[in-house]
């Protein structure tokens, strides 16, 4: 059990030892404080104490997510109020954010939304080692009552992966959910139908006479587009006969460009002062989006 002074420049560059899986770094400044450095990379913090004449180790949080500083403090804690102190620090809220801290999806402010608005108020504060299957269940059967199981299923998805993260760095955790916890099919999620040409036809004939919300149903219906992808279409993104979705607002995450057909270009609105925004009520804002029914 290699001991030194741990310093910062010493963390960001600690090897696992030749011969060793894994290897424990003792810190000689906090007693008990190491840093487990593994095969893969991987660098997590660990508090090694004796209760009860066995010894045992906590695990709280991985480097550099949670600093060296962090780590001595949190040591301090569990030695003077007792090692419940730092597994319970361990919350569902704390693993969350450390994952959001480091997830670069395109997605990330969509499930931190759906984190505080569904989970957070439920679980947020439970540590998540002591999280059960159970809990998920009720949490999802809440969901489910409230917001319907679609909804259900996605907080589902979210919570997933997130856990899977955090067991995939954990020596210890296993997450708590298993297969078979959804609460819908894919059969039941995708679209009975797609509208027939007559349907369509309908459609097109009351736009034309919903103003001013009918060019903005006509384009969505030209184009194929998102509904929010269509609201917010900005002037700035036409070139000619293409119009060119940024990736800040495409699902990809990169530029998606859209042949305008004639008729397409035809019924774009005309532009409002210098509003940029290409569907807009008041002629500052993407006003079509907010719009109940579309």
């Amino acid at each position: 059990m290699p001991r030194r002074l741990l310093t910062d420049r010493f963390c960001a560059h600690a090897k696992v030892r030749e011969g060793e899986v894994q290897t424990d770094y003792f810190d000689e400044e906090t007693k008990g404080l190491a840093l487990r450095v593994s095969r893969s990379g991987l660098k997590s913090w660990t508090y090694h104490y004796t209760a009860i004449g066995k010894r045992s180790r906590l695990t709280f949080g991985n480097y550099p997510a949670t600093s060296l500083g962090s780590a001595r403090t949190r040591a301090d804690e569990a030695r003077s109020r007792g090692p419940q102190a730092i597994s319970k620090a361990e919350t569902l809220r704390a693993i969350c954010d450390e994952y959001l801290s480091r997830c670069n999806l395109r997605t990330k402010e969509w499930r931190r939304a759906v984190l505080e608005r569904v989970v957070y108020p439920v679980l947020g504060a439970k540590p998540i080692d002591d999280i059960r299957r159970s809990d998920i269940v009720q949490l999802l059967d809440k969901i489910e009552d409230e917001r319907g199981g679609p909804m259900a299923d996605q907080t589902l998805a979210v919570v997933r992966k997130i856990m899977n993260w955090h067991a995939s760095r954990s020596d210890e955790f296993r997450s708590p959910i298993v297969r078979g916890m959804a609460r819908t099919k894919p059969k039941e999620r995708a679209r009975e139908r797609t509208l027939t040409d007559d349907e369509l036809r309908l459609v097109w004939k009351a736009a034309e006479e919903a103003k001013p919300l009918g060019c903005f149903m006509q384009f969505v219906l030209l184009t194929a587009a998102r509904r929010s992808e269509a609201a917010q279409a900005r002037r700035s993104e036409l070139a000619g006969a293409d119009w060119i979705i940024p990736g800040s607002r495409y699902k990809t995450g990169k530029d998606h460009l859209i042949p305008l057909s004639a008729l397409a270009q035809k019924i774009l609105p005309k532009r409002k002062g210098g509003n940029d925004f290409i569907f807009s009520i008041d002629g500052a804002n993407p006003g079509f989006e907010l719009q109940s029914g579309v």
